[in-house]
């Protein structure tokens, strides 16, 4: 596929599993069995499993300004991780971060997120082209997330994307946990029920 469904990821993730078991029933496996030689069991790859959480703010103008102080917050932990400054959360070593902000934005806010204000997170872009035209962004408002990665990390975290929500007045929290690589078959199992029984009692600081 070379592309996204806008506001169907759902539907998106359906068509393409149902594309992947294809792809293993006309290899003579089974869906399960295809996951786990070529993804979980994979020495490159592993299992990684991903906790959804979110952080509501009433729909009111103040909620609102409580949402945007929150998303700047966040922008802030950005720029101290990469004026290197030790910045820890949920008691896991920030090593680094980037930021999506895309080209087509369909939630700029010049006002509140100033692209002159954020100068010095152009390096965290994810686009390479942004990154070096920073004329073409119209805010620095992340729409798609600021997600950072963790050092050597205790718990098996491996990064926290944070991301408002673009249709409700919430922030969303994506916790990815890796069970880690080159596991194998006699344990892979084990290891994914541990890993997600961990992400779901996650709570964040």
């Amino acid at each position: 596929m070379g592309g996204h469904t806008l506001e169907k990821d759902g539907l998106l993730a359906a068509v393409i599993m149902t594309e992947i078991a294809a792809h293993a029933k006309a290899h003579g496996k089974t869906l399960y069995q295809f996951l786990n030689d070529e993804v979980y069991l994979n020495p490159e790859i592993g299992y990684f499993a991903t906790t959804p959480l979110a952080l509501e703010f009433e729909n009111s103008p103040i909620g609102q300004g409580q949402k945007i102080q929150a998303i700047q917050n966040v922008l802030e932990l950005a720029r101290r991780v990469v004026h290197g400054e030790a910045v820890t959360i949920a008691g896991e070593r920030v090593k680094g971060v980037t930021t999506f902000v895309p080209r087509d934005q369909k939630y700029a806010d010049p006002k509140n997120f100033p692209v002159a204000n954020y100068s010095d997170l152009m390096e965290t872009l994810s686009d390479e082209n942004l990154k070096k035209d920073p004329s073409k962004i119209r805010s620095f408002f992340p729409e798609e997330g600021v997600r950072f990665f963790f050092d050597t990390p205790k718990t098996g975290v491996h990064h926290l994307t944070i991301r408002p929500s673009g249709t409700e007045n919430k922030l969303r929290f994506y916790v990815q946990w890796t069970a880690g690589k080159g596991l194998s078959e006699e344990n892979v199992t084990k290891r994914r029920l541990q890993i997600d029984r961990t992400a779901r009692g996650v709570t964040l600081d």
